[in-house]
């Protein structure tokens, strides 16, 4: 089996004959920790948008495990195991730090929208998604805010909450877009010590710094 999980090959895309991204090759290796570092403006968040398909490339293709997923859409890439998280936090601010968590853990299969909102999930899947997601709660160090509101909680503890509800998706391959970006000394070392620790749990990160 390859050890290449997430591959980029001449990947072009222009905005008004700008080049954001210019012939990009890009070969990410499972558990790995791979950094994209470049200053302002480099064209660092448009490769993400291109690999989790908010943009179609002008040129040049994606591969997921050996799958073309250049034009998949981006609720695809995320059910075949691709997250990301991005640099304006995309939390429900009105809704709890639990729920925030329970609503990134995909359905079972089979399972459609109009049934989970008239109740109809098992109550073993509801156990097994709130057991999930207090273990990610956990994993960051959130367990004791399940019940605040996304919108109360610091600015670093909602960047550690977007971790958490990517992690809940249960993605091998983490895209994070600047995790660490605007947050206090201490949190930014706590943030670094879980991506450390995530290929141990089996996952890719790919994230995105331009603080060397």
């Amino acid at each position: 089996m390859s050890q290449i999980i997430l591959e980029c090959r001449s990947l072009t895309k222009a905005f008004d004959g700008i080049r954001a991204v210019d012939n990009v090759w890009l070969a990410v290796e499972r558990q790995q920790i791979v950094a994209i570092i470049g200053p302002n403006g480099a064209g660092k968040t448009t490769l993400f948008n291109l690999c989790t398909g908010f943009l179609r490339p002008d040129s040049g293709f994606i591969r997921f495990k050996g799958q073309d997923i250049t034009r998949f859409a981006p609720n695809q890439i995320t059910l075949l195991g691709i997250a990301r998280t991005f640099q304006d936090l995309r939390l429900i601010r009105q809704m709890t730090v639990l729920e925030n968590v329970l609503l990134a853990i995909p359905h079972q299969a089979g399972e459609g929208f109009w049934g989970a909102i008239a109740g109809r999930r098992s109550a073993r899947e509801e156990r097994t998604n709130h057991k999930q997601a207090m273990e990610w709660l956990k994993f960051v160090g959130l367990e004791n805010k399940v019940s605040d509101l996304a919108g109360a909680l610091s600015y670093g503890q909602q960047k550690l909450l977007g971790l958490a509800c990517c992690l809940a998706t249960g993605a091998e391959v983490l895209m994070l877009d600047e995790p660490v970006a605007g947050v206090e000394p201490a949190t930014n070392d706590r943030i670094l010590d879980y991506l450390r620790h995530l290929p141990s749990l089996g996952k890719t990160v790919v994230f995105i710094e331009h603080n060397l």
